[in-house]
């Protein structure tokens, strides 16, 4: 496997028993190791394939550790990396080992490198196309953020605007329905899903409104 190293060209081998990178980043022995962990029931593991969101089930993991404070991801105040450490990573099973409960950890090994009595223990093993926190809708494909969000709140508002429409609101009562309570849901999503909303979908809304 050939990887850009300080500018440099370097070979680095893929462990053939493993399947993956193990030069610097992981140990053949510590990964086999982690076979071997005990588990406790309140450990929580996300396995996830790389480049399919792992940051923000981290994140997810910190908001429901923390009850919700969002100081707990703050930008000065957290690692990903150091709040939910990488189980494959060099050093990082003897911590594990170490470690109170709950312990978070993600990892991109594959189930069969997993701790063996996971299947053992009152845990379950969850594995979902999608999942709903905080009413947003997390997909495992991230082009489909904005169909399966901004189509499913769309559909709502357009439901509310209906029914209300058959109550007797002045123009001044519309106003004040749409700003308190259309707009703070649009301004949310807006917030919590980086993903580009088309030109249509303003004029949509903009036609409804």
């Amino acid at each position: 496997l050939v990887t850009i190293d300080e500018g440099r060209n370097v070979d680095r081998p893929v462990n053939r028993e493993l399947g993956f990178l193990t030069h610097g980043t992981h140990d053949p022995d510590d990964v086999d190791q982690i076979y071997h962990l005990e588990i406790r029931d309140s450990d929580v593991f996300v396995v996830t394939y790389p480049k399919s969101g792992t940051i923000w089930m981290q994140q997810i993991l910190l908001l429901l550790e923390s009850k919700g404070d969002v100081t707990a991801i703050s930008e000065t105040g957290y690692s990903n990396g150091d709040l939910i450490p990488w189980i494959e990573v060099i050093g990082n099973r003897l911590e594990f080992i170490c470690a109170p409960s709950p312990r978070l950890r993600v990892t991109h090994l594959q189930y069969h490198f997993l701790p063996a009595a996971l299947s053992h223990k009152k845990g379950k093993v969850w594995h979902q196309s999608q999942i709903e926190y905080l009413g947003v809708i997390l997909t495992k494909n991230l082009a489909q953020l904005y169909e399966v969000n901004y189509k499913r709140i769309s559909k709502k508002i357009y439901e509310d605007l209906d029914r209300w429409s058959l109550l007797p609101l002045d123009l001044g009562s519309r106003i004040r329905t749409i700003k308190i309570n259309v707009l703070p849901r649009l301004l949310y999503i807006f917030a919590a899903l980086p993903v580009e909303v088309p030109a249509k979908q303003f004029r949509e809304w903009d036609k409804h409104f």
